[in-house]
């Protein structure tokens, strides 16, 4: 059985709040995305293998619902050896990731919406991840907030049923129906007046930080910002601190995928890599959200914003703050 969950919509986005002409060409190819329609297929007989999904009725590998490339021909081959694999049988389940699904922002942006999408045709099925997955806390939270039961598997398993979502948007961009859907199941509440200024740090984080947080922190405090570290808490505790923030500021990354759980009209100020067009996921995010976005260019270590670490003008931000601060809803 295939059905169409979502039809295909437009996503209009709104220019950064504090936009410089010639900074134009960073957003502009982004304020206009078609999102595709989301498809949901109800599969019998299929295997599990390693980290592939393989279709008995079809002899076919859906390698597109399971990895944002496709594989090599090798790779698959050496997947489907693992049938003569022992394994476990499982008689209904639901596959939601990919390959970069254990991320945290691709867990709450791209994997969650598509359980989200399919939750209306769930009936006693099993979300089933690979192992690997018991070390991601907020895997565990965020599941049991949305009050879905769990099976992790090691190498393979049978299913007997598999609801099978394709993917709401290409990542970076989203379905704005269904992450209002996901806002309202955890407990987002959009009449709420944020208060606080939050900075989210990544001195903790293993690449991409700021080379003078140092100096940062301290005019960030003066200026009445609390300083955090998101890893340290549970997933509760940090929807808790953001259905009550107003302004946030970080560094491009997964800090600032907690804007999803802000009131609707707050702040987001991103500090981004110089001459990055490319990646604009928490601008798009923050235009669907209905969030005001501004931004700050700081100069990195190299061209690419995924390894990037990065120097922050503290007169630039100052002012950016300031733009902020004087902003009307």
């Amino acid at each position: 059985m295939i059905e169409c969950i979502y039809q295909k919509s437009t996503s209009i986005r709104k220019a950064p709040i504090n936009l410089l002409s010639k900074d134009s060409y960073l957003f502009e190819h982004e304020y206009l995305k078609i999102i595709p329609a989301t498809i949901l297929s109800s599969l019998n007989n299929v295997y599990v293998l390693g980290d592939s999904l393989f279709h008995i009725n079809t002899f076919h590998f859906r390698t597109s619902d399971t990895h944002v490339y496709q594989l090599t021909t090798r790779s698959l081959f050496k997947n489907l050896l693992l049938v003569f694999k022992k394994g476990s049988v499982i008689s209904k389940a639901v596959w939601i990731i990919d390959n970069w699904s254990d991320g945290y922002f691709h867990w709450f942006t791209d994997a969650l919406p598509r359980l989200i999408a399919s939750e209306s045709r769930i009936s006693s099925h099993v979300i089933l991840l690979p192992i690997r997955y018991q070390k991601l806390q907020f895997v565990l939270d965020s599941l049991k907030i949305l009050n879905h039961k769990i099976v992790f598997y090691d190498s393979k398993v049978f299913i007997r049923n598999l609801l099978l979502p394709s993917h709401t948007a290409e990542s970076g961009n989203y379905n704005v129906n269904i992450l209002q859907s996901l806002r309202y199941k955890f407990g987002i509440k959009e009449n709420l007046a944020g208060f606080r200024k939050i900075y989210v740090s990544r001195e903790k984080a293993v690449k991409r930080k700021i080379l003078n947080e140092n100096n940062l922190l301290i005019l960030l405090e003066s200026l009445g910002y609390e300083i955090h570290f998101f890893e340290d808490y549970h997933l509760l505790k940090q929807i808790e601190i953001l259905q009550q923030t107003k302004t946030l500021i970080g560094l491009h990354g997964a800090g600032l995928t907690n804007m999803l759980f802000m009131p609707t009209n707050s702040n987001i100020l991103e500090l981004r890599n110089k001459d990055d067009s490319h990646n604009n996921c928490y601008f798009s995010l923050a235009s669907d959200l209905g969030m005001n976005y501004f931004y700050q260019e700081c100069i990195g270590t190299t061209s690419d914003t995924h390894f990037s670490d990065i120097n922050v003008s503290l007169e630039v931000l100052q002012h950016n703050v300031g733009l902020m601060e004087k902003h009307k809803y």
